[in-house]
């Protein structure tokens, strides 16, 4: 059977990551905002020179995401490289996170289950 202080004590451990990763996810944030800002002002600056040569020129508008893709292909890869690097980090505790709260769900519905059992 499964020991009720052995579940609160993995409890905690997990209630201990997921505050270190809320405060990790919330700084990764941070550094993306102007991140985030600067590369979406250079892609709606590179996608506006895509559309003068179109409305100007008659040259042909391309998709979303082939704008997007030579939009990358002239930026900075500076930029390129922190914003792709905190897009993924951010993902990744996200994901973390999201795990983090099934296994503490179904640890608590266990000692619930187990409370109900000795109430029995």
């Amino acid at each position: 059977m499964t020991e009720p202080a052995l579940i609160l004590a993995e409890l905690e451990a997990h209630a201990q990551e997921l505050d270190d990763l809320s405060s990790k996810l919330a700084e990764v944030e941070r550094r993306l905002v102007p991140v985030e800002t600067e590369y979406e002002e250079y892609v709606s600056g590179f996608e506006e020179g895509l559309w003068h040569r179109h409305t100007r020129e008659g040259e042909k508008f391309p998709p979303e995401a082939l704008r997007t893709r030579l939009a990358h292909r002239e930026m900075d890869p500076s930029l390129l490289g922190k914003h792709v690097a905190l897009q993924a980090q951010r993902r990744r505790m996200k994901d973390r996170i999201s795990s983090l709260k099934a296994v503490v769900d179904a640890k608590r519905s266990i000692l619930s289950a187990l409370k109900e059992a000795s109430f029995q």
